[in-house]
């Protein structure tokens, strides 16, 4: 019915119980743990395996690293034009950039919680009005920011090549 309501029995199915099992109040906390610890447990693991493996892989495949000084070279000579200018704000190299980005991962996570209590009927019923405005307002800063990332994509590394 809600996403707080679904959260118990998705933590019990993470750590493995029957999802319609009743427990006491100290028993949710100890599998709430499991849950999180079994998680953990695999996931930074995991992750760290697979960060190392790339390395290695980026590292084997490497080419000589004069033709990547040339290129960081090219890419910055276009840098003094306004795409320029707007792909160094949306990257965080000047100061109010960085305070869009850091802007930007807190409106994510906004995002996320207006989501989460829209999925609750009383707190819809009496604030669907601010969460729908929440919704709006992330969704257009959302929007311009990938119109801007469109508009200077030519000074993107992984991209300046196709934009010729």
């Amino acid at each position: 019915r809600s996403i707080p309501a679904a959260m118990w029995p998705t933590l019990l199915n993470l750590c493995g119980e029957v999802p319609l099992a009743d427990y006491t109040p100290l028993g949710k906390v100890v599998s709430g743990i499991m849950g999180v610890v079994a998680v953990g447990s695999f996931a930074i693991p995991i992750g760290i395996l697979g960060d190392g493996f790339q390395e290695w892989i980026e590292e084997k495949y490497a080419g000589p690293e004069e033709e990547e000084e040339e290129e960081k070279v090219q890419l910055t000579k276009g840098l003094d034009t306004w795409t320029g200018s707007i792909h160094r704000f949306l990257e965080g190299e000047t100061y109010l950039g960085s305070w869009f980005q850091t802007g930007l991962f807190y409106l994510v996570f906004l995002s996320v919680g207006q989501q989460a209590l829209e999925t609750v009927p009383s707190v819809n019923s009496e604030y669907g009005w601010l969460l729908d405005g929440v919704e709006f307002a992330c969704v257009v800063t959302f929007l311009l920011e990938y119109l801007l990332r469109f508009l200077s994509a030519e000074h993107a590394p992984e991209f300046a090549d196709k934009s010729k």
